[in-house]
């Protein structure tokens, strides 16, 4: 996902489009300029997040009663 993310950033934000001649970001008014993939690089960079994840707390659900093991068992080869 992250790669793809990266690529949807440079199509729009490093790179000259053929039929726009300017960047899609340029035409559509986000930006003034073409960026260079260090810029991408900063950007990231100053956005990390560096606060601390709590803790785990493991998720609780409750039973679901159309997956009990009774309901899932296959039937006998040899008939009922």
């Amino acid at each position: 996902i992250h790669a793809l993310s990266l690529y949807f950033v440079f199509y729009n934000f490093c790179r000259i489009h053929k039929t726009l001649t300017v960047g899609p970001a340029m035409a559509a008014g986000v930006t003034d300029r073409l960026w260079s993939f260090d810029n991408v690089l900063a950007k990231i960079d100053a956005a990390k997040v560096t606060a601390k994840r709590g803790p785990y707390r493991p998720c609780t659900l409750p039973p679901n009663p159309t997956l009990s093991p009774s309901r899932l068992a296959l039937p006998s080869p040899k008939g009922p």
